[in-house]
């Protein structure tokens, strides 16, 4: 080899040696702060928990045995959950903190390279940090659920799709799309821009995404009669569509706004966070704009963000957290460019400010990019630890209530006992009755009792369980949050004494002091 080609190589090595202290000094940290996080698995997440038991003990896909309904929506996550909880025997709890976890601390990989290939390795660098100390991304990869999966199959269809390794952007997005149903936007996201890039027909590429996602449909067809999940279906129906016609897209506003500072009340706080807030915004938009005028190839990764805000504020239902979590690497690449491209501006006006370019800023401009980009994460490790304080004290003493009343109802609970709920989740799982669910998740019967609106309902309205469904059903327990019961069915059942109160436990819920209320059927033996 020649001395020049002898120096090239070394060069790459010591290159490729930093990038892999960076990013493995950044998993590490995300698996750092997870375990300090700790696992905080949440309502839903365990109703994917018991498919997953049920599976692996041998009853089936089913939730309740004998009832074959595709209550959760992330076919490959309970597969995945049930293979591993099958060879090692270990809880289903700490099976998806460890694979929360470790799809958390991985998707810093894939969001390093989307951003060394962006603007260079320490705008790859300072996304993946914020992304491992980020509150929203923190909480989904503690909480159970299939959203750090989810995260990190989204990032590696953009990296591929990036380095052009199409097949393996499609099989990825495939895999993504049996995780979550919104992942179906990423094909024809990548579809026709591989189209109008090749001006040809993906065959190869459509082949992929097919092999990997119609044997499962094809046997959801024939499983449950159906490949859309129940729980969708569900939602869509139950969750009728919010007041204000913009409640959706200003939930995923308002949330990203205050990101990296919550409201205080404090006066100072809020002039700090409104900083913070419109520097962030402004950083956002030209990063957006300059990445949209930048290279083709960075189209699917610039559109599949706005067309997945879009597509959830036209349908205008309610907005939880891990439908805002998958933005974020996409929030803080948009964020990070932008202040890149003000740290090294290409040419002086407008037109410099939104062109993107690795090449070396000013001494000024990089020292500015690091004090802002130190702001942002010793905003982002304060938010994430009073996010843990709180997150723990309200949603895990929910869990904890729902089961204590698992356990003390199981000694009088066989399975064909019925225990109805408009959270099915942590009582099903430490329940072994029949469960039937108000809100219809699981339970499609349920559905058919939904209220039809009018007019866009309020978020009480929406939770509160049918009366006609509870008649019909005459469940042996009732177990609910109080206002989730109608107030009139609820006070003559007690009169009459269809039902008594077996026990009643307060709790701190979305700001309130709430009751969880457990009916036992009179009736029945005692």
């Amino acid at each position: 080899m020649s001395q020049a080609g002898s120096s090239q190589v070394r060069v790459w090595s010591r290159g490729f040696n930093k990038d892999i202290v960076i990013i493995g000094t950044i998993i590490m940290l995300g698996v750092t702060v997870a375990l300090l996080y700790g696992p905080l698995p949440i309502d839903d997440a365990y109703i994917t928990f018991r498919y997953a038991r049920n599976l692996s003990d041998g009853m089936g896909f089913v939730y309740n045995p004998g009832e074959r309904v595709l209550g959760t929506s992330t076919p490959l996550f309970t597969l995945l959950l049930a293979l591993v909880h099958l060879i090692s025997g270990l809880e289903l709890v700490t099976i998806s903190f460890v694979l929360g976890m470790l799809a958390f601390s991985l998707s810093s990989i894939p969001l390093f390279l989307i951003g060394r290939l962006v603007g260079g390795k320490w705008l790859g660098a300072t996304m993946a940090l914020l992304f491992v100390l980020n509150p929203w991304a923190v909480y989904g990869a503690t909480s159970g659920m299939e959203t750090p999966v989810y995260i990190l199959l989204i990032l590696l269809t953009f990296w591929a799709q990036l380095r052009h390794r199409h097949s393996m952007a499609m099989l990825f997005a495939g895999l993504a799309f049996l995780v979550r149903p919104d992942g179906l936007i990423l094909t024809p996201i990548l579809f026709i821009h591989y189209v109008l890039a090749r001006r040809r027909f993906p065959l190869r590429e459509s082949l992929c995404w097919l092999a990997v996602t119609v044997p499962w449909l094809l046997f959801a067809q024939i499983y449950f009669d159906s490949p859309l999940p129940q729980s969708v279906a569900a939602k869509w129906v139950a969750y009728a569509p919010l007041r204000d016609g913009l409640s959706a897209f200003n939930s995923f506003r308002e949330h990203f706004v205050t990101m990296f500072l919550s409201p205080s009340g404090n006066w100072l706080a809020e002039a700090i966070q409104l900083i913070v807030a419109l520097g962030t915004t402004i950083a956002l938009a030209i990063g957006w704009i300059g990445l949209f005028r930048s290279k083709r190839s960075l189209a699917p990764t610039v559109v599949f963000p706005i067309l997945y805000l879009a597509s959830f504020s036209v349908a205008n239902r309610m907005i939880f957290t891990w439908y805002l979590v998958p933005l974020v690497p996409f929030y803080l690449l948009g964020i990070m460019t932008g202040l890149r491209s003000l740290a090294s501006r290409a040419e002086p006006g407008l037109s410099g400010l939104f062109k993107i370019t690795d090449r070396p800023g000013s001494v000024r401009g990089y020292a500015s990019f690091a004090v802002v980009a130190t702001v942002l994460v010793v905003a982002s490790i304060a938010e994430t630890s009073r996010n843990q304080a709180v997150l723990h004290e309200a949603l895990g003493q929910r869990e904890r209530v729902y089961q204590q009343i698992a356990t003390d109802l199981a000694p009088q609970v066989g399975e064909q006992v019925t225990i109805a709920s408009p959270e099915i989740g942590a009582l099903g799982y430490f329940s072994p009755g029949r469960i039937l669910d108000l809100t219809g998740l699981v339970s499609p019967v349920a559905v058919s009792y939904f209220t039809t609106y009018d007019q866009p309902a309020d978020y009480q309205g929406m939770f509160q369980a049918s009366a006609g469904l509870l008649e019909a059903s005459r469940p042996e327990y009732i177990v609910s949050i109080d206002f989730m019961l109608p107030e009139s069915w609820l006070a003559e059942q007690l009169d009459a004494g269809r039902y008594r109160l077996q026990q009643r436990h307060d709790v701190f819920l979305w700001g309130h002091d709430r009751q969880i209320l457990v009916l036992a059927r009179s009736d029945q033996d005692r």
